[in-house]
């Protein structure tokens, strides 16, 4: 899926990328490239950026897309099953309220990710559902999202049910599970999960499931860390 952050509007021939097959406006094309044989950058940085097929979807996930109410509240059972919030400089100047909504940021975007566990007296969000009071985790998803909008068309064994897809599935989820466990042992002083970023290259695919994560166990200054 291409995602557009300008306000261009293209109208004439569409072509495709002659790398990754992405369909484009002809003015997209880079200077300089011949005329029947356009080039392009925002789709695949001229076949430097190659991604797999998308995977088909689990089965719950693929009757959900064709269940209406769903599709109509998607985005908030999206947010409902979100690790991080994303972070960035908004510049707000070009919202006047004048023209069609602009959101525009300074500089890189990034995902913004607490504690392991929510502060005292404050209730679990992101990531921290899929680690604290999991028994009434359903429930706890639900009142994080309704504290910031409307959730009448959000259904509960939907929520749980999503809740089940991602345990069995996705990799993420499965480390977050682990820290839950080790915490409920009662016999940790200190836990983190360090999340691996530098690597080197450009990094376009998605990491395999032992390089997604590391448990780090044990006292202040403990350097024990676990991958495979």
């Amino acid at each position: 899926m291409r995602k557009f952050t300008h306000r261009w509007t293209f109208t004439g021939t569409m072509t495709t990328c002659i790398h990754c097959n992405a369909t484009m406006w002809y003015d997209e094309k880079v200077r300089g490239g011949r005329n029947h044989e356009p080039r392009f950058r925002i789709c695949c940085h001229f076949g430097q950026v190659r991604l797999a097929q998308l995977l088909a979807p689990p089965p719950l996930l693929a009757s959900l897309f064709n269940d209406r109410t769903f599709m109509e509240n998607i985005r908030i059972y999206n947010s409902m099953m979100s690790f991080t919030s994303m972070g960035a400089s908004i510049d707000y100047s070009l919202m006047d309220g004048r023209g069609p909504y602009t959101f525009r940021i300074s500089g890189a975007n990034y995902h913004r990710i607490g504690s392991l566990m929510p502060p005292e007296g404050h209730a679990p969000r992101f990531a921290q559902l899929y680690i604290y009071d999991t028994q009434h985790e359903s429930r706890n998803r639900i009142n994080a999202v309704r504290r910031g909008g409307n959730v009448n068309g959000v259904d509960s064994s939907t929520v749980n049910s999503l809740q089940q897809m991602l345990n069995a599935c996705n990799p993420y989820v499965q480390v977050f599970r682990q820290a839950r466990d080790i915490i409920n042992t009662g016999k940790v002083h200190d836990m983190g999960i360090r999340i691996i970023t530098a690597r080197p290259g450009g990094q376009y695919i998605r990491p395999t499931a032992d390089e997604v994560a590391a448990l780090i166990v044990g006292g202040e200054g403990a350097e024990a860390v676990g991958t495979a």
